[in-house]
This record gives structure tokens, sequence and C-alpha cells, in this order.
């Protein structure tokens, strides 16, 4: 029997160091939460005003941690009518794989703890290292040719335990699929008037480019009377670079009188290169220094040129002949006919149909003809560069880490080594450590940005798509350096000579570096859910970002001075007499700049889903690898996903707007996929640790739920995939013959106001008891009622480039 003092003698010096990192993590998140208190409530509208400028959302709870309370008790229901599909499935994930972890922990987990804890001191003390967290580990349990029925007991328990974790996470996954197919079906239905019945086919990159009407024949041959219109990919040319050097040159010119839209043949008139600093206005003098009025008559002059260039660069991006490229939206009367087209399968031409993305959401620029084969040529090229990132970046790091040395400085510029020593040994003891670091802590700070431009180049059609592909970029990075580096290959390096001559040893290895590495994750777990995440939702760079936009505006703004009287004259002819619009007239851009925004607004900011997907599926990473090998980890990785659910929750419904809504096409079947290959790491890393235990009848246990894995991804794959793209047959024929009768099916009256609000959609029941945007007629004489449908299709799909900008007048060309 072990008495009290014996209890007190297990605290070692590993124990004090995980409850001093516990004691250092509490004093950081005090810190964090008296910045939050200060900053929140002074900048109020910094961290609430976003939900009120996308006029929907809940209103900012009152005090400064009002939100908690709020964002604890909101249900999904409220999560998809304020934030979209995309915020229900990320918080929806974190829920499923917190209530995973917590029901495990609290269940077999505990189990789990008092095998091992009974089993520590059930064998002599020579056998089982000294210290709680120690005891706690499946890692330090003696071998079984040691202590036969101790280990076998703890092992036996541990390999049910991972069955039961699996069979857990499958059937938590299961449930979210059903609940995610069910909520993207309903918003496929409740969006029948603009994006359900669309479909975009993908042609191949090699595939000639088709002309609209040889299309438009195809598809009604295949569908008779299905087709209602076809939106082609034009090929924009040169258009994106002129438009740009033409926004650029209106952000130039400025100035008040040449805000009102038409007045710029007129003032070009006015600032003809003068050779006195006072120009003669119609009536009045308008006084402008002379080297002003030459640079506004050089830049209007080449406004002009540029006006020009872009008026007949729209000509003929827009004309008949063009309307031609290899990718191409297509418009149905129909849920049935858009389901049955997805279902299509083009044998000879590779094309390939899917779901169209959300107008905001798609990417015109690599669907164009040039652009299909720079995105095709530049595929391989970005993977590889991925890669090349992925295991070569230490490389560079470690040249630039050896050039920032304090001594390699020192060498070579004496003016440094004068400097630190007046510095003093503090100050330069700080930069000997910190400046090493320098490259390591950009290169962590750029890799998101790193991700989007490699997936960007990859030539995705849609935002949502590349940020789903960014996301599985970062966290691959990340699960391979922070995870697998730390837990694995820490352990390989350090014992490579002994498995260079025997490879079956590399299981042992393994199995016994994770009884050190789990202390390492749990107090990296709590330190980011103490300190970073609360630090990074505090968002003080931006705050100070925002805070100095606004003083260097407040000091750029001119004060406010009495107007020219030829000056006020001048503005009043030109509005009232507005230049006509001849053949002969030169083009008349509007080249006064935007408004500037007041002072307080803070502009939109889309949710950096990539990041905040990985920092989650990190966290899951740690909770089910340890979850039967040392249970410390998993209840840290528990806080630190409640942390983050907390303040994503916040984040998402009040400082964020998604400008790129998926709906939750994407991120969930990734999310999933990662999950089920987390299991097999976990599966294999417990099988190492039986292994190095002397079990393998266990280990071969441990690693029977690996079938059960891969099984459960495939029904996923095979039965839930394909319904987050094409409705059910039967389900859209019910859905067509409830829209031909007026109804509206499986949409209440608030989530049908959600959706035209979220989505900008326009659904329900005419007065006269027609559906909006059915085929069976409108009230403006138009009997097949697809007059307004179509308008809308080409409204919402329309390449902004083909657009004809404000201010520029057809008769420039």
């Amino acid at each position: 029997m072990v008495n009290s003092t014996a209890l007190a003698q297990l605290f070692t010096r590993q124990d004090q160091a995980l409850a001093a990192a516990i004691t250092t993590d509490a004093l950081l998140l005090g810190v964090v939460l008296g910045l939050a208190v200060v900053v929140q409530t002074r900048y109020r509208y910094f961290y609430f005003e976003n939900a009120l400028q996308r006029s929907r959302g809940p209103a900012p709870p009152a005090g400064v941690f009002g939100w908690v309370g709020f964002v604890l008790r909101m249900p999904e229901s409220q999560i998809e009518e304020v934030a979209g599909l995309d915020a229900l499935v990320f918080l929806h994930f974190i829920r499923t794989m917190l209530g995973v972890l917590l029901l495990f922990t609290a269940s077999f987990g505990l189990l789990e703890v008092a095998v091992y804890v009974g089993c520590s001191f059930a064998v002599p003390e020579e056998f089982f290292p000294a210290g709680w967290s120690a005891r706690l580990s499946l890692a330090n349990v003696p071998k079984a040719s040691e202590h036969q029925r101790c280990t076998y007991v703890t092992l036996a328990v541990s390999a049910v335990g991972m069955n039961c974790l699996t069979l857990l996470t499958l059937w938590a996954l299961r449930r979210g699929w059903v609940r995610i197919v069910a909520a993207r079906r309903r918003f496929m239905i409740a969006a029948r008037d603009a994006s359900a019945r669309v479909v975009l086919v993908l042609g191949a990159p090699t595939a000639p480019v088709q002309h609209r009407d040889a299309v438009l024949q195809l598809w009604h041959e295949l569908h008779p009377g299905a087709v209602l219109d076809v939106r082609m990919v034009r090929d924009c040319g040169s258009l994106p670079k002129l438009l740009a050097q033409r926004e650029k040159l209106r952000q130039q010119i400025g100035g008040e009188v040449w805000a009102h839209p038409g007045c710029c043949r007129r003032a070009a008139a006015l600032v003809a290169p003068p050779r006195r600093a006072v120009v003669q206005a119609e009536e009045g003098e308008l006084i402008l220094p002379a080297d002003q009025a030459a640079r506004r008559h050089s830049l209007l002059q080449k406004a002009r040129e540029v006006d020009a260039a872009v008026a007949a660069e729209l000509r003929a991006r827009t004309a008949e002949e063009a309307d031609a490229g290899r990718h191409f939206l297509i418009l149905f009367s129909s849920l049935r006919a858009a389901s049955a087209a997805q279902r299509l399968v083009h044998t000879e031409t590779d094309a390939q149909v899917v779901h169209a993305p959300l107008p905001q959401d798609v990417r015109y620029e690599p669907l164009q003809p040039h652009g299909l084969l720079l995105a095709a040529a530049a595929l391989p090229a970005m993977r590889a560069l991925y890669v090349a990132v992925l295991f070569f970046y230490s490389i560079p790091i470690t040249f630039v880490s050896t050039l920032l040395q304090v001594p390699t400085l020192e060498r070579h510029s004496p003016l440094i080594k004068s400097v630190l020593d007046a510095l003093g040994p503090a100050v330069t003891a700080f930069l000997t450590s910190f400046l090493p670091t320098v490259a390591l802590l950009v290169f962590t700070a750029m890799l998101p940005s790193i991700c989007v431009f490699l997936s960007e180049s990859e030539g995705w059609p849609s935002h949502s798509l590349v940020q789903k592909q960014a996301f599985e970029k970062l966290f691959l990075f990340e699960f391979v350096w922070v995870f697998i580096g730390v837990a694995i290959a820490s352990g390989l390096v350090a014992s490579i000579s002994s498995f260079v001559s025997d490879p079956t040893s590399a299981l042992n290895t393994i199995g016994g570096s994770l009884a050190s590495t789990s202390n390492f994750f749990f107090t990296l777990m709590l330190l980011q859910a103490a300190f970073s995440l609360p630090y990074g939702e505090v968002r003080l760079i931006p705050l100070l970002l925002h805070l100095s936009k606004r003083l260097v505006q407040k000091k750029t703004a001119p004060a406010p001075a009495a107007p020219h009287p030829a000056s006020e004259n001048l503005n009043r002819r030109l509005i009232s007499q507005p230049p006509s619009s001849s053949s002969e007239s030169v083009p008349q851009p509007s080249h006064a700049p935007p408004a500037a925004p007041p002072a307080e607004e803070v502009p939109p900011s889309n949710p950096p889903y990539h990041v905040l997907w990985s920092k989650v599926m990190m966290g899951v990473t740690i909770g089910v690898c340890f979850a039967n090998v040392h249970l410390i980890a998993t209840v840290a990785a528990v806080v630190y996903l409640a942390v983050c659910y907390v303040l994503f929750a916040r984040a998402i419904l009040f400082s964020h707007t998604n400008q790129f809504e998926s709906c939750g096409r994407h991120f969930w079947p990734s999310a999933c996929g990662w999950v089920l290959r987390i299991l097999f790491t976990a599966q294999l890393l417990l099988a190492a640790v039986h292994s190095l235990k002397e079990s393998f009848v266990t280990a071969a246990l441990s690693l029977l739920p690996a079938v059960f894995a891969y099984l459960g991804h495939r029904h996923f794959n095979k039965v839930y995939l394909a319904q987050l793209d094409v409705l059910p047959l039967l389900y859209s024929v019910r859905a067509d013959d409830a829209l031909r009768r007026g109804e509206v099916r499986d949409v209440t009256a608030e989530e049908r106001k959600a959706f035209e609000t979220l989505y900008g959609e326009e659904i329900g029941v005419a007065s006269d008891g027609t559906a909006v945007g059915t085929i069976d007629g409108d009230r403006d004489g138009d009997p097949s009622g697809n007059k307004k449908v179509i308008e809308h299709f080409r409204s919402l799909y329309m390449q902004k480039e083909l657009e004809w900008p404000d201010g520029l007048q057809l008769s420039a060309v």
C-alpha cells in the first residue's frame, strides 16, 4: 500500500515542468484577456461592425464578454441563417470532433487511465519511471517479457479503446454527413431561380473552342426543351490589364472639378499646356499652378488613349463571333433536368458537368480559353513547387539564419559590433537567440499566403475551391513538420544508426518517442489555447493598421474652403449642360476617385477558412493520436478545440463576411478524409507502442480499425459525396412539382427570408400564387415564364471585364 508521502514523492521534475507550463499559460491568458477588455471597450466597432454592415446577423451583445454565452447557446439553424453553410459546416465539424473526444475521454479514456495507473503500482518501481505523468502513459508500461500479466491487460484495453474510438468517430461523421447533405439539399431547392438549375461544363484543355450556337444546339438535342440559356466563358484578352491601368489613372487624376461624370472633355480644354499659372475658363479664371496643369493635361491625354483602347477591346470581345469558349454555364428549366445533366458522361469530349458555384464564387480567369491552357501547364509545376517547399524549405531558412547570427554580422560589419557593445550584454544575448529565428518566423507567417498563391495558380474554377486546396496544403505541411516531425522523426533521427542495420526496430523507436512527445504536445495545446488563439482574435496588428490609416486620412484630408468663383461657375455649367455623346466626341470616363469610407467603417474581411481549418485539424490530430497512449494530451486538445469553437464562432458571426460561399460543398469532405487519415496514423502509432512492448497480438488488434476506417471512408464517398452536388431525381421531380404549384417545400418562412438576405436571391410565391422564377408563366406577357429567369441568370453569371465601365461611351471606338 502506498501512503501519501510516497505519492508526493512521485511528483518529479517532469511533473513540475508541466505544472509550471500550466501556471505560465494561466498568466498569459490573463494578460490577453486584459488586452481584449481594453481594445474591445475602446474600439468596439472594429470587432462588431462587420455584422451590421452586411445587414444581417445578431446584434452585438452587451459587455466585453457577453458574446461568449451567446455563441455557446446559438443553434446551428441560426448559424446557417446569419453566416452561411460554410460557417455551419466549420462549426459543426468542431462540435462533432469535440463531442467525440469528450465522450471517449469521459468514458473509455478514464478506464484506460485507471488501468495504466493500477499497472504502474502493481509492478516493481524499477520497471516503471517515476512521476505521475509517466504513469499515465501507455508508452511507459513494462514489456510483456518483464511483467506479462499487467502488460497484456493494459495493451488489450488500449487496443479495445482504439476500436471504440474508431467506431465512435465513424458514427459521428456519418451523423454529420446526413446533417450537411440535408442542409445542402435544402439550399439547392431554395436557390431554384439561380444556381440550383445552373451547371458548369468543364471542357478538356485540348478540346476545340466552341461557339455558343453550336453548344446550344448540342444541349438542346441532349435535353429537348429543358435548356433555357447558355453563358460561354469568353476570352477577355488584354481587358484586365487595360481596366487596371484605367482605374489607376482614375485614382491619380482626382480633384473636385473632375468629379462629375462627363466633365473630362471640357476640363481637358481648360488645362492645355499653359504658359502661365492662370488658366482662362469659360467664365472667370481657374487658378492652377503651371506644373499641376501640365501634369493633369498629360494624365487626361493618357486616360483618353486608354479609354479608346478599352472600348476597342470591349467591342472585339463582346462581339457575336467572340461568344465562344471551352467552359460554359447552362441554365435549365427544372431541377430534374439539371440533375440529369450532371449524371451525363461525355466520353468523346471528356467534358465534366458539375454543379455551378455561386456567382460571386466563380473564378472566370482560369476558365477562359487561354487561362485554361495556362492552368493546365501550371498545375504540375505548382505541385512540384509545393513538394519542394514541403521537403526542402529548411535549406534556404538555414542559410539565412546562418547569415543572421550575431558573430557573422559582427564579422562583416564593425558598426554592428559597436552598437551591440553599447546596448549591453543583455540585449546582445537576446539578439543572439532571436535573430536566427527571424527567417523561420517570416516563413511561418507567409506560409498561408504561399499556399493560397500555389492553389490560385493551379487554375481552380472557384474561390472556395482555392481556399479548400490551400487548407489541404497548409495542414499537410503542419502535419508533416509539426506532428510527424516531433512525434516520429525526432526518435528516428536520434536512433538512425540502430535501425539502419535493423529496420524492424523503427516501430520500437517510434513507440518509445511517444512517451516524451505527448508532454510536448500537452504544453503546445495549452499554450495555443491560452495565448495564441485569444491573441490572434484580439487582432491587434489589424487594429493598429486600421488606426494608422484613419490617422493618415485625417491628416491628408483637405480643409474645407470657399470655392473659387470660376470653379463654382464651371461646375454649375458642367452639371447643368452635360456634353453630348456624338460620334465625334472623345471618351468621357468618370475619373473621379471613389469616395473615401467613413472614418469608423471597417472594411469587410473574408474569413481565412484555410487557416482556421488547419488550426482545428491540428487539435483533432493531437486529440485522436494520443487518446489511447497518453490521455493528458487529449485533454489539452479538448480544451484547445473548445477555445477554437468559441473564438472562431465569434469571429465568423461578428468580424468576418464570407464573400466566397461554397454552401458546404468542399470543406466537409476534405475534413472527413483527413480525420480518417488521422485515425490510421493513430492506429499505426498505437501498434508501434505494442510492438515496443513485444505484444504482437494486440498490435494486430490495434490495426484492425484501419479496415473499419477505410470501409467508412468508401461508404461516405459512395453514398453522400455525390448528394452534395446532385439532387436525387425523385427529390428533384417532387421539388419541381411543388414549384409549379407555387409551394415552397422544406423551406420555412424564416429560412426563406434568411436565404434571400444571405444569397441575394428571390424565392417564394407571387401575389397571384405563381412561384417566382417558375416555368409556368409570369405577369409580363411571357407565356413560358422564362424571360425573368434568363435575364437574372445573365446578370448573375457575367464576367466583370466584359461590362462597360461607367463613363465609357460607345463612341470612344
